[in-house]
């Protein structure tokens, strides 16, 4: 596949030297190739001479940097907030609020420590020490306790815990005799 699009680029490369003239739709045309492509790579190969293949080649889309490590100073100043915080405003903070006083700590300041710029890093060190739960981690599971007097269209609805977001089971006012039970779970 690479050999094919060197051979397009070289191409492309030809035409632009015999017919400088030429725009880059009727340049697409004639390459039977897109015009964004054409004015991408006519860019690049605007001062290739032509004696080197490197200009060529794709370049790499790896990562360039590698992302920055959220120190354990961080971590434990994400989790105090994240409990302090609660009690201040009398409900659950979540990464935004935290986000918000980690920047304005003059402790961290002091530090010189990398603080992160994204709520989702912040969400993903509150996960990773069980203060938030991941979206789809629980399951709804349909039971029909007949000792219990409960009309038989309205069964009783539990939350069970899981690793697993797939193994959602039908929501709760669906119906006893068009729901699935996971193995081991059997209505009575």
């Amino acid at each position: 596949m690479e050999v094919n699009w060197i051979s397009k680029r070289v191409e492309l490369w030809r035409l632009c030297r015999q017919s400088p003239t030429l725009s880059n739709r009727q340049l697409a045309k004639q390459l039977k190739i897109s015009p964004s492509w054409v004015k991408k790579w006519k860019g690049r190969l605007r001062d290739v001479d032509g004696t080197d293949l490197r200009p060529f080649m794709s370049r790499s889309r790896r990562r360039k940097t590698s992302p920055k490590r959220v120190t354990e100073v961080v971590e434990a100043k994400t989790l105090h907030l994240r409990n302090h915080l609660t009690e201040d405003y009398q409900r659950r903070v979540g990464a935004t609020n935290i986000l918000y006083h980690l920047h304005h700590d003059d402790d961290l300041k002091r530090l010189n420590v990398y603080l992160p710029k994204s709520l989702t890093t912040l969400h993903d060190v509150l996960v990773r020490y069980y203060r938030i739960q991941r979206p789809g981690s629980r399951i709804h599971v349909l039971f029909s306790f007949r000792a219990i007097r409960t009309p038989s269209h309205h069964p009783i609805c539990l939350f069970v815990p899981t690793s697993n977001a797939s193994d959602h089971v039908s929501p709760c006012r669906q119906s006893r005799a068009s729901a699935s039970f996971p193995s081991g779970l059997v209505p009575s």
